[in-house]
């Protein structure tokens, strides 16, 4: 397993997360996009603040998703990684929010550009599936 799979399954299980495909998932989970990104010296700040630009689309676009960021702060080796979350109410919701920011000129200047700050690391899909998760019921951390 590689590097920042490790890192990324370690967040998601202390999130209280488990990995399930989109195509099984229920309707009414939450669903988290995670990418893993290894952002360049010095550059963080400039990579905050194009995150923000990327939050403001999706405003625009109606999207109700919400962004979190988090940095591997003790890791060993994966220390530094960045992780930015959108989450989403539904699977239904991230698939319609998808499509419309695959269609937005804006979103995919900023995503074009972004190589020069960081380095994508990885990608992936997250169903909550924590009991009562659709009762709006809370996460219990192992």
């Amino acid at each position: 397993m590689s590097r920042i799979a490790k890192v990324t399954m370690l967040v998601c299980v202390m999130l209280g997360l488990i990995s399930v495909s989109p195509a099984i998932a229920g309707h009414h989970e939450a669903v988290l996009q995670v990418v893993a990104v290894d952002v360049k010296p010095g550059k963080l700040e400039d990579y905050q603040k194009e995150v923000k630009k990327l939050q403001a689309i999706l405003k625009r676009l109606g999207s109700k998703a919400t962004r979190r960021m988090w940095s591997n702060t003790q890791g060993g080796p994966a220390t530094g990684t960045i992780l930015v979350g959108l989450e989403f109410a539904n699977v239904e919701a991230w698939a319609s929010d998808s499509a419309k920011l695959q269609a937005d000129e804006e979103w995919e200047d900023i995503l074009g550009n972004l190589h020069k700050l960081r380095t994508l690391e990885g990608s992936s899909i997250w169903t909550d599936i924590s009991p009562n998760a659709s009762e709006g019921g809370g996460s219990v951390l192992i």
